[in-house]
């Protein structure tokens, strides 16, 4: 359980630093970090969360 909420918490706050990059015209730095939370949401085992994960950081 504790996999799943570090992963959860790891995709949700590396796609929210991407957007701060992207919002201040840091695209290299944003792609790499967007790149890590997709990553990150790709190790969660449950689909459901996994869905829900990267719908949040796609909305954002």
């Amino acid at each position: 359980m504790q996999n799943l909420e570090d992963a959860l918490i790891k995709a949700k706050t590396l796609g929210e630093i991407a957007l701060l990059y992207a919002k201040t015209g840091q695209k290299p730095k944003a792609d790499q970090l967007l790149t890590e939370a997709l990553n990150s949401v790709n190790s969660i085992q449950e689909n459901y969360q996994k869905s829900n994960v990267r719908q949040e950081i796609i909305r954002n």
